[in-house]
């Protein structure tokens, strides 16, 4: 490092003289230089770097690099984040287009497309893993990353995750539709009894749920049911609990257009599904989607402007599986079938009553329904 001399002149009022002094080591220092060289010594170069302006001077230095160095590590993460987001973005734009499958031939096709899409979930799980590590590093180096940046990378984390879940149940579903032909498949038109951002799923039981896509949750209620649910909460108002219960039933009847339904005709459909004096049979959700498909059709075609049948037959199987299968086993016993559609339909109150005695009589050891 150059020492650099401050050199002035000073004049000497007892000799009127102008005489060069230094002023390296004080700035009131008056010796004359003789020869070029003052009484003072020149600091030397380790003892210049070891005084107080000049530690300050590198540690501003140092100082300015590190913020450098900080300021690049910040703009690298931001620069990765971005990238994952965008990554994940596609990958949620390539779910919502998923949709039911037809037959066991589409289904295979659609689980070819979504193992494709899951192989490229392990690189967004980890470069999401690498700056949730870059972040931890940058905490320890006492870099505080913007809260914004800390709340996006978190809910880029949880997203990864649920597209990771959501691939790996969707390949189940597919998979068991591809190898079965299709119990899954029946209920492939029931995809549209809900509307974007739902999505409707079931289960290896065949157990409808349905996925909010938005809010990432699932359900085993239908979003309608679940309004209907609230709507009868505010019955509650009701005094007393006969008028309050028949209010509800009345609330639902309307719900899944089951006052559409004339008893006569539920009575044949069961008997035409195989149903007579098979009380005590445990029933799945495919045939009870068989026998409700066959009372929906016969509603529609009587009131095509009026009832939503996919809609519907949902409702109706949340509906049974609410009241006799909380469970969600996928099965409930015919008795319980006929009789919560029954108490639904539309019929005078003693014909409803002497069904359901003659009912009750012909299960065998007489159950109770």
């Amino acid at each position: 490092m150059n020492v650099i001399l401050v050199l002035h002149m000073k004049t000497d009022k007892s000799t009127s003289m102008k005489t060069l002094v230094c002023a390296v080591t004080r700035p009131d220092c008056t010796r004359p230089i003789i020869q070029g060289h003052c009484q003072h010594k020149i600091p030397s170069r380790s003892a210049l770097a070891a005084s107080p302006a000049h530690r300050k001077s590198c540690s501003l230095d140092n100082l300015l690099q590190d913020k450098g160095i900080c300021i690049y590590r910040v703009r690298a993460f931001t620069t990765s984040l971005e990238e994952l987001a965008a990554r994940v973005q596609a990958a949620e734009a390539a779910r919502a287009s998923w949709r039911a499958p037809g037959d066991a031939r589409d289904a295979r096709a659609q689980l070819d497309a979504v193992s494709r899409a899951r192989a490229q979930l392990p690189p967004l799980r980890r470069l999401a893993d690498e700056l949730r590590a870059q972040a931890q590093h940058l905490a320890r180096d006492n870099v505080q990353l913007p809260d914004h940046l800390r709340a996006r990378l978190d809910d880029l984390n949880a997203r990864v995750t649920a597209l990771s879940a959501g691939g790996e149940e969707r390949a189940r579903q597919l998979a068991g539709v591809a190898r079965d032909g299709g119990a899954g498949a029946a209920q492939g038109f029931l995809a549209g009894s809900v509307r974007p951002p739902w999505e409707r799923a079931v289960t290896p039981a065949n157990v409808p749920y349905y996925i909010n896509h938005e809010l990432e949750t699932t359900h085993w209620d239908h979003p309608k049911m679940i309004e209907l649910m609230t709507s009868l909460a505010d019955l509650n108002e009701v005094r007393f609990s006969a008028y309050r219960t028949a209010l509800k039933l009345r609330a639902v009847q309307k719900a899944l257009c089951m006052h559409m339904l004339q008893l006569g005709g539920a009575l044949d459909a069961f008997d035409a599904h195989g149903l007579r004096a098979q009380n005590d049979r445990l029933i799945d959700i495919p045939d009870m989607i068989t026998v409700l498909t066959s009372l929906y059709e016969v509603i529609a075609a009587e009131n095509p402007s009026l009832v939503n049948v996919p809609l519907c037959l949902d409702l109706s199987v949340n509906w049974l599986l609410n009241v006799y299968d909380s469970q969600r086993t996928g099965q409930i016993r015919v008795l319980s079938f006929k009789v919560g559609l029954v108490l639904l339909c539309k019929g005078h109150l003693e014909e409803k009553y002497r069904y359901l005695q003659h009912t009750r009589l012909y299960t065998p050891g007489h159950n109770t329904y």
